[in-house]
């Protein structure tokens, strides 16, 4: 995460939208979850500077991944895809590319035939999608519908054809930016960073948060109030509609302190009674940060964790597989009164049958076998993966491929163990171990096109050591590197 001083103005200035004819700014927030009057969890860090569980923060700059294919420097890059919109209040705002843009200098944000935006790659203070990968259209009319593409301009000059074009109409009547109140007493040094980032970031997407999960079905509050004056992360006071936050962590970590600002003011909006069961509480907020500002990359649902660890993980798949109304159903039934019926109306199924239904799909269990009838082998308490012939039955040698909505993966044991790149090491002959699971870059693989495990924060692959049974990294095409059938 950034440190030191504010923003300066030069750090909010990422994308030009030409509709405007002048430079525009983007920004978005989201913490941890939260209940009326309650504390948001504190830090769970771990050994090698793990983040809390569940909460992968985003980086310092610029994000690229191998999952999503890198661009031949002789080749155009690919049509942008997952071009997602969200309306509400006075702006229109588009996602792209979830999964990352290798290769790409810039994106073109074209509306009706006319290149409207060109969005660079990088940190935007209000729109903070992982990648950069999206633009605020604020040149728009209620009741309007507007026909958007988005081209991708790789590094060598070569341009992709535009993307399929997606509809959006401007609604004639939606929620309107709410009346902020900032109180910085505490932190004076932060005022010009509460005023002139979050209040902007908040007031483009609040509105948006409340079409996606309150209206019209109930109205939140229209004045909200942000504090910097907690002793811990974050809290919220619902029924108040006010938010707070720990001026040491928002100095500190400001980039990911936008995301925590919209988990906040969506509990506003939530603003539930009581007998809600927290991993709602939380998890509606955590699909709110993740689902439209995607700021962060979260980490998949692992076995044996459930709803309490993964709340956000199961509503996004259950929005995805039965309806795309169910988080905002879920959310009124919990403001209005909670019911567990709720999922049976929406998707025909009980609570917890589709919690079965998830994880009966999700998790495989098996080994992980290397060419040569080898299989990885692994005791997470002695934090040890070798190679070592393949046994039926053998607890040792049980392994699930947990997959993530991006593209990696994490070899998890029964006891919540990962494989694992020992202190993060970068460098050709790391260390492979196993260790408690984080979800951390250190954890994650890409299987290659020819079945091997690749680990993107190096660019490195998996290898059997010269001692033939222990494990470590090695560059991709040496002979060392074995393919990988997996569960």
């Amino acid at each position: 995460m950034p440190r030191g001083p504010p923003f300066a103005p030069s750090q909010r200035v990422k994308y030009t939208n030409f509709a405007l004819g002048a430079l525009a700014v983007m920004t978005v927030a989201c913490t941890a979850p939260v209940v009326d009057s309650v504390r948001e969890r504190g830090d769970r860090s771990g050994e090698e500077g793990a983040e809390p569980d569940g909460e992968v923060a985003a980086p310092a700059g610029p994000v690229s991944t191998v999952a999503a294919g890198a661009v031949s420097t002789k080749q155009a890059p690919p049509s942008p895809d997952t071009l997602k919109a969200f309306v509400g209040g006075t702006s229109i705002a588009l996602r792209w590319n979830e999964r990352g843009s290798p290769g790409v200098a810039e994106h073109k944000v074209i509306r009706d035939g006319n290149v409207v935006a060109s969005v660079k790659p990088g940190f935007h203070t209000d729109f903070p999608e992982l990648y950069g990968n999206g633009f605020i259209d604020t040149a728009v009319t209620p009741g309007t519908t507007y026909a958007y593409q988005v081209q991708a301009i790789g590094e060598n000059g070569m341009a992709s054809a535009p993307s399929k074009a997606l509809n959006v109409t401007h609604p004639t009547t939606s929620t309107q930016p709410p009346n902020i109140i900032v109180d910085t007493s505490r932190a004076p040094d932060l005022d010009d960073w509460m005023q002139n980032t979050v209040k902007p970031f908040l007031s483009i997407w609040y509105p948006k948060i409340v079409e996606l999960v309150a209206r019209p079905d109930y109205t939140p509050a229209s004045t909200i109030t942000l504090r910097l004056d907690a002793d811990f992360i974050a809290y919220t006071k619902a029924s108040e509609a006010i938010s707070g936050m720990e001026p040491k962590w928002a100095r500190e970590r400001q980039r990911d302190a936008l995301g925590a600002w919209l988990h906040e003011a969506t509990h506003i909006i939530q603003n539930y009674g009581p007998n809600v069961p927290g991993w709602i509480a939380e998890g509606v907020p955590d699909w709110a940060r993740d689902a439209v500002l995607h700021d962060r990359d979260l980490p998949p649902a692992r076995p044996g964790k459930g709803l309490n660890y993964f709340g956000q993980h199961y509503l996004n798949w259950m929005q995805t597989r039965y309806s795309p109304n169910l988080v905002h159903a879920v959310n009124v039934n919990a403001h209005t009164k909670y019911n567990e019926a709720v999922f049976q109306q929406v998707t025909g199924k009980s609570l917890g049958a589709l919690v079965q239904e998830h994880d009966a799909a999700a998790w495989r269990w098996g080994p992980v076998r290397f060419s040569g009838s080898r299989c990885l082998d692994g005791d997470v308490g002695a934090k040890r993966a070798e190679v070592a012939a393949c046994k039926d039955g053998v607890e040792a040698q049980r392994w699930t491929s947990v997959a993530s909505e991006y593209g990696w993966i994490l070899l998890v044991a029964p006891n919540d163990g990962c494989v694992d790149v020992q202190q993060g090491n970068k460098d050709k002959g790391a260390h492979i171990w196993t260790f408690a699971c984080n979800s951390q870059g250190a954890q994650r693989w890409v299987v290659t096109a020819d079945k091997k495990l690749m680990q993107p924060q190096a660019g490195r692959c998996l290898a059997i050591a010269a001692d033939g049974s222990s494990l470590e990294l090695q560059d991709c095409d040496n002979p060392a590197v074995p393919s990988v059938t997996l569960p």
